[in-house]
């Protein structure tokens, strides 16, 4: 049996960078990896709160709905025994915004967390927003609460959310909005982004594994994903856990 009940890999990023992309090939390459992403949240809290009426409201009960999720995978491990523990990976777009930053602090939990931040130039940024396997394309498919590939949503029902296709709005977010970090420098270095800003130690003992940015500008998704998997990897060996990459075809 594990020590602990898993890990939690976060990757966060622009719209259209291609986080959906490079979770679904981490399904496929890391052992007992599982996926949720935001949108399937999204779809439980739009119906009970319109965000354009109540942010306030609505970003609290995207916390909580987080937070409750986190503790229940952290108090609830796996019955059956494994040599590796469960990679519980997530996507989503957090900006340095302070509402946005209280989210990402949010992860922090029993569950140890590598951020992982999925970058390219703006110009590339706009190119794969542009693609045809994203145009047109619900955030969320539907019909599915469950997927074969270790994907898990809620049910969506009712729910109309769409990609950001639209080039003007991409641009627009990229000018004005940071990509969230837990790690920020200020005139006493290096500190947490998080309310009463601690330092890394305080991070490391809330949980946070390792924060590591990596350019896509001239990576294909596998390529990626296999960067991002040596880090999952060298992150969850510092904790005593040896995770080895499912056997791939050749």
């Amino acid at each position: 049996m594990h020590e602990k009940p898993g890990v939690v890999v976060l990757l966060n990023g622009y719209p259209g960078v291609g986080k959906s992309s490079v979770a679904k090939e981490l399904l496929r390459i890391l052992p007992d990896a599982k996926l949720l992403e935001y949108h399937s949240m999204r779809a439980v809290i739009d119906p009970l709160i319109d965000k354009e009426k109540d942010t306030d409201r609505w970003m609290e009960m995207k916390r909580a709905l987080l937070q409750t999720l986190l503790s229940t995978l952290g108090s609830n491990p796996p019955s059956s025994p494994s040599s590796q523990p469960p990679i519980y990976i997530l996507t989503s777009h957090l900006c340095a915004t302070p509402r946005r930053l209280s989210v990402l602090h949010s992860h922090l939990s029993s569950l140890p967390l590598i951020h992982i931040l999925l970058n390219c130039s703006t110009e590339e940024n706009l190119r794969r927003l542009g693609s045809p396997s994203r145009k047109g394309l619900s955030e969320i498919d539907p019909n599915i609460n469950s997927s074969r590939n270790g994907s898990v949503g809620f049910s969506t029902k009712g729910y109309t959310g769409k990609k950001i296709t639209d080039e003007s709005t991409l641009y627009e977010l990229r000018m004005e909005e940071e990509l969230g970090r837990f790690y920020a420098y200020n005139s006493n270095g290096l500190k947490s982004t998080g309310g009463g800003g601690g330092g890394i130690e305080e991070l490391k003992r809330k949980g946070l594994l390792g924060e590591y940015e990596v350019n896509t500008e001239s990576l294909k998704v596998k390529q990626t994903a296999m960067l991002v998997s040596e880090y999952i990897i060298e992150a969850c060996r510092e904790m005593g856990w040896y995770i080895r990459l499912n056997p791939q075809k050749k």
